[in-house]
């Protein structure tokens, strides 16, 4: 998926009431620092076995992060099970 395809895809109806979903049953909260204002939600993984998870996220397939933690995500290469075991330095 091109990088413009994906935009048009965060604007589209399904994403925007997923959204809306989940932002109504989870805390307004960054999960990796705690963050409060501007949240996204990042996408864990793109792909499954059934191919890709876009129009089909469920509230396991997503996350609660702040633009800085999500450039973290984005740009520098963090997971999970790093955060986990203490190989990325949150501030």
């Amino acid at each position: 998926m091109t990088k413009e395809a994906y935009r048009r895809y965060l604007r589209s109806p399904w994403w925007v009431s997923f959204r809306k979903r989940y932002w109504a049953r989870h805390e307004y909260c960054c999960c990796i620092c705690g963050a409060t204002r501007r949240l996204e939600l990042h996408h864990l993984y793109y792909r499954d076995s059934h191919g890709s998870v876009l129009g089909r996220e469920n509230f396991r397939t997503v996350i609660p992060v702040c633009p800085r933690c999500h450039d973290g995500f984005t740009f520098h290469g963090w997971t999970l099970s790093s955060l986990y075991v203490g190989k990325v330095k949150v501030i």
